[in-house]
């Protein structure tokens, strides 16, 4: 699972893969992780999903990009396979 509440945000803000009117709308869903999941996805789908990739690694999350690339979802989500 994505942890969006520890610097995932921040980092994503930082590689401007989210603006900041996408930031806040984020931070302000209080329905729960799979809810600031969904938003993130669906933002990250419309700029550069590469970056998501960046910014998981940033955040220690290397086991959600392994299960992104080992599952082929990049391709889905456009984010370019790595070799």
């Amino acid at each position: 699972m994505i942890e969006p509440d520890y610097g995932l945000l921040d980092v994503l803000l930082t590689l401007d893969a989210l603006s900041f009117e996408q930031y806040d709308r984020i931070r302000s869903i209080t329905a729960g992780v799979y809810q600031r999941n969904d938003q993130i996805l669906q933002s990250i789908s419309k700029s550069d999903p590469s970056k998501l990739i960046k910014a998981l690694q940033e955040t220690d999350q290397q086991h959600v990009v392994n299960f992104i690339e080992g599952y082929h979802i990049c391709c889905s989500i456009g984010v370019p396979r790595a070799i």
